[in-house]
């Protein structure tokens, strides 16, 4: 994860996104993907956010129902139903960098 304010880099840290396997939950199935593209954020929650695949702390959305946000397991590989997770200490400031809805996201697959 890079943050950016005027072209300079803020922010360093590693993440891990979507392991790719195969989950079903309420009924539905699906892959664990990370979504690619160019996206906004949108809405967000202070602490603790309950959502159907587990707990989310400090998420910012960007697409739908995912999000970056921090984690007490952030693994060097990716894991996660497709969410973005970040360390606990980042995700207390990462919410702070990007303050608004509408701020660019670019998520790129590992190449």
């Amino acid at each position: 994860l890079y943050v950016y304010h005027h072209n300079k880099i803020v922010l360093i840290s590693h993440i891990s996104s979507g392991g790719g396997y195969y989950y079903c939950s309420d009924g539905s199935c699906a892959y664990a993907h990370t979504p690619t593209g160019n996206f906004k954020t949108t809405w967000r929650a202070k602490g603790w956010e309950t959502s159907p695949l587990g707990e989310l702390y400090n998420p910012v959305f960007f697409y739908g129902g995912y999000a970056v946000h921090g984690d007490t397991y952030v693994p060097l590989a990716p894991v996660s139903h497709g969410c973005v997770r970040i360390p606990m200490d980042v995700a207390n400031i990462y919410p702070g960098l990007v303050p608004k809805s509408g701020i660019p996201v670019y998520v790129r697959a590992k190449g």
